[in-house]
């Protein structure tokens, strides 16, 4: 069991490692990081406004402008309105000088105003450093005396030849392109300050000055910077030549050293190779006896692990044994608890049926008598119709029989009276028959017939014991109407 864990454990890491390698290979392959690109680096120098200029003025030329720097464009002519169509309405001649009316003369005069209390102000000297103004300036330009004329430009479509800008010390003053509309002289000014032109003459020879110091000036570090750059390659060429020189002596310093390195390294070597031929032997002697060290330990390990693994085989049997039992002991303890569960399942299942036998039972039993109960009231609601009917029967029949006398009476009477009576009723009321007193029981033998009968049945009635909630027979002979409420349903 051991060994098999030990193999799967042994291809478990090498596959992992193998595949890490792979992964490292194929990254440093595939994903190594790129190059970033090399910084460019160049030598930059600053200039002045001037040298700026005189580049400028180089690479431009000092020739006149192009042929279309000057073109001004053509302006379309006014279109001419019509004078007939858009003629001026005739103005009435002015009224002469002699028909004017006069103005009528003021009545007050209008005065002055007040100044007395007013008090003027001293003008105030302001000196101010702003510098000329414009106009003074277009003065200035005006009045220059040395102002260059711009040169036509031929009509042909030839570039004319730029002429040869003269050698000097100073620095080229580029010069601004002149339209050859523009004028080169102009007519002075009236009212022209005093000493214009000196102050401008003085300006200028100021301005020449400097530029002549500033580039005296210049000259003098370009020459500074001239002699400084020689000394500096004079000084360079000296250490050059001392660094060729000492580097040949060191060159001649390297070889005796290396000579002697190499016979030292020689003998090293030698001593070397004696030493590790004795250090083989002495090794091999001792890895011989390392190695007959290494089988007897290696024998003994053997040894032992096959009893470790007898003795671990024997304990997995006797474990495997004891976990069968105690399988089995579990089983069977799962099986008893299973059937103890199904008889306690069988006993309560018996039991619900039992529980549930003896509630139909009963139930059963209280519905027969239920049954029986109902079965007896019909039988009792029965027999009290039964009587009733037999009641009500015998009543009708009496009924029937005292009408039959009454009437066979009332046929058979002889006494002639023309006061019929109906008789009484149960409480005691007589009827009468209807037409009055003056009837005669001929007149209407039969309602004086049923009067009769109907109250001798309702006198008997009442002795026979007929029952109370029959209608009183004495409600339909003829007479009032009387109203009877009913019941609530």
């Amino acid at each position: 069991m051991d060994d098999r864990e030990g193999r799967i454990g042994w291809w478990v890491s090498g596959g992992a490692h193998t595949a890490l390698i792979l992964w490292a290979i194929l990254g440093g392959v595939f994903f190594r990081p790129q190059g970033a690109s090399p910084v460019r680096s160049t030598q930059v120098a600053t200039m002045t406004g001037a040298e700026f200029e005189a580049l400028a003025a180089a690479s431009r030329g000092a020739g006149p402008v192009g042929a279309e720097a000057t073109a001004v464009t053509d302006m379309p002519a006014p279109a001419v309105e019509d004078a007939a169509t858009d003629a001026p309405a005739e103005a009435s001649a002015p009224d002469a000088p002699s028909e004017a009316q006069e103005l009528a003369q003021p009545d007050e005069v209008d005065a002055g105003p007040d100044l007395t209390g007013v008090t003027p102000r001293q003008p105030v000297e302001v000196a101010t450093d702003l510098p000329d103004s414009p106009a003074e300036q277009n003065e200035a330009a005006d009045a220059l005396p040395d102002s260059p004329v711009a040169t036509d430009v031929p009509a042909g479509g030839t570039q004319p030849v730029q002429p040869q800008a003269p050698e000097t010390d100073q620095a080229a003053v580029p010069s601004a392109p002149r339209s050859a509309l523009a004028l080169d002289q102009s007519v002075a000014p009236r009212q022209r300050p005093d000493g214009l032109v000196e102050n401008y003459n003085r300006a200028v020879a100021q301005a020449a000055a400097e530029r002549a110091a500033a580039e005296a000036a210049r000259a003098a570090a370009v020459a500074a910077e001239r002699a400084e750059e020689e000394r500096q390659e004079a000084a360079r060429e000296a250490a050059e030549e001392a660094a060729r020189q000492a580097e040949a002596e060191r060159r001649e310093e390297a070889a005796r050293e290396a000579a002697a390195e190499r016979e030292a390294e020689q003998e090293r070597r030698e001593a070397a190779e004696r030493a590790a031929a004795e250090r083989e032997a002495d090794e091999r002697r001792e890895a011989e006896a390392r190695a007959a060290e290494e089988r007897r330990a290696a024998e003994a390990r053997e040894r032992e692990a096959e009893e470790r693994a007898a003795e671990e085989r024997r304990a997995a049997e006797a474990r495997e044994a004891e976990e069968r039992r105690a399988e089995e002991e579990r089983r069977a303890a799962a099986e008893r608890a299973e059937e103890e569960r199904r008889a306690a399942e069988e006993r309560a299942e018996e039991e619900r049926r039992a529980e549930t036998e003896r509630r139909e039972r009963e139930a059963r039993e209280a519905e027969a008598r239920a049954a029986e109960e109902r079965a007896a009231e019909a039988r009792a609601a029965e027999e009290r119709r039964a009587a009733e009917a037999a009641e009500a029967e015998r009543a009708a029949r009496e009924a029937a029989q005292a009408m039959e006398d009454a009437l066979r009476e009332a046929q058979t009477g002889a006494d002639g009276s023309d006061n019929a009576s109906a008789g009484a009723d149960a409480s005691g009321n007589s009827q009468m028959i209807e037409g009055g007193s003056g009837a005669s029981a001929a007149q209407d033998p039969l309602a004086a017939a049923l009067s009769g009968a109907m109250s001798s049945s309702v006198g008997g009635g009442a002795d026979a014991g007929q029952p109370a909630d029959l209608a009183d027979p004495s409600e339909l002979n003829p007479g009032e109407i009387r109203s009877t409420p009913l019941p609530d349903p």
